[in-house]
């Protein structure tokens, strides 16, 4: 039987100390979304088993999507689940960039990359466990596996939100983020009127003592790819996420943000 995994052991001291197991899974994600999806993932599920770091067992999370669609796409969910790895599996939610807040859609035939995911935890750890960031929501499932057993991960496209505001799939799964959006965009134009009015240096400040729950990696980008440069690129960084945002609103009309839960018919 061909295996997926490798386990390295590495003698970590020459003298007098014990040797580590480190042991690293590479498991290629398998595309079991529903027929008709607008979406194709693709992409691997590692897992590291490393009793020096203070995670011990870690899981990364990395993979793309295509739009097989034809038409521009905004928003995606992911389910993601994994198994026989001989230890907790990984159970949870994985979105893509929210291109509401950005100049362009995914365009159909584009391909993207989803934000990399790293959840750690350590032994003993409870089934149904959550951890990780929220609007993921990961769950930690204990499965009994045998030794032959080859690991597996399952990625599933459960929402898609077209340019236009109309969905496929389980609205559902996409409820939470569509709540953060309307959210996220009250505290981005909070911002864009402290960097208007007080410059960089006290944007910059009132975002690194921010009180919010909300994860908001496209300000998060914008802060780390400006650091060093003119204020310039702060500000049309902010002008342009929130012009975008305007944008899709007026595109989507009421259903740029929570709308009906239910179930789209496939397009």
């Amino acid at each position: 039987m061909q295996r997926i995994s490798h386990c390295v052991a590495l003698l970590c001291f020459v003298f007098g100390a014990p040797t580590i197991c480190f042991c690293q899974i590479r498991i290629p994600l398998q595309d079991v979304s529903d027929g008709g999806c607008p979406i194709r993932v693709s992409g691997h599920v590692s897992f590291q088993d490393d009793p020096s770091q203070l995670s011990r067992y870690t899981y990364g999370i990395e993979g793309s999507i295509e739009n097989v669609s034809g038409e521009g796409v905004v928003l995606t969910v992911i389910h993601i689940q994994t198994r026989g790895v001989n230890r907790h599996g990984l159970d949870g939610n994985r979105s893509s960039d929210d291109h509401f807040f950005g100049p362009r859609d995914l365009q159909p035939g584009e391909v993207e990359n989803i934000p990399a995911t790293t959840v750690g935890f350590n032994e003993p750890a409870t089934d149904g466990r959550m951890i990780g960031h929220e609007e993921a929501n990961w769950e930690l499932a204990r499965e009994d596996v045998g030794p032959e057993q080859t690991p597996l991960a399952t990625a599933k496209v459960t929402f898609v939100q077209f340019a236009d505001g109309s969905t496929w799939g389980d609205t559902a799964a996409g409820h939470n983020l569509l709540v953060y959006r309307r959210e996220i965009l009250t505290e981005l134009r909070k911002y864009e009127r402290v960097l208007d009015k007080e410059g960089a240096s006290t944007f910059l400040n009132a975002y690194a003592n921010r009180r919010t729950y909300l994860w908001f990696p496209l300000l998060y980008v914008l802060v780390t790819k400006c650091k060093g440069k003119s204020d310039s690129c702060l500000i049309d960084g902010m002008h342009s996420m929130v012009q975008g945002a305007r944008q899709h609103q007026a595109e989507m009309k009421q259903n740029w943000t929570v709308g009906a839960t239910g179930r789209d018919q496939p397009r």
